[in-house]
């Protein structure tokens, strides 16, 4: 796929602060030259949370974004407020699939560094698809 002809959608996980999802739209749209539009924002992922942790877990996250047609896009940037783990790591700041339509971001430990949540979920745009 071209670039022009990429939409991305990024979508806030629970209260993701709006002016963060703004400004990773427009890191993703600037560094990628992609369309990208933020998404009417999903409930918490309670499903994913893990109460022994107090975090919630990132593959989990995933395998349920990937489940979800939406519509006009191509990938999907779920954004979460929250901590994240992965079973072999106390935390992740983000987790995507090479290659896959998903890729999530915590903002919890990014101290607004946008350019990092962008670098998190770059590989589900790889030039191969």
């Amino acid at each position: 796929m071209e670039p022009d002809e990429i939409h991305i959608g990024v979508v806030s996980l629970g209260r993701a602060p709006k002016d963060d999802i703004e400004q990773i739209r427009m890191q993703i749209a600037a560094c990628f030259d992609y369309t990208v539009k933020i998404l009417p924002p999903m409930d918490y992922p309670v499903f994913a949370f893990d109460e022994n942790r107090l975090q919630y877990d990132a593959g989990k996250i995933i395998t349920t974004l990937e489940t979800i047609a939406f519509e006009g896009c191509d990938k999907i940037i779920g954004v979460l407020a929250e901590d994240l783990f992965v079973p072999v790591f106390t935390h992740v700041f983000g987790e995507a699939r090479q290659g896959g339509r998903c890729a999530l971001v915590s903002l919890f430990r990014m101290e607004n560094d946008y350019e990092r949540s962008v670098s998190m979920s770059s590989s589900i745009w790889s030039k191969e698809q």
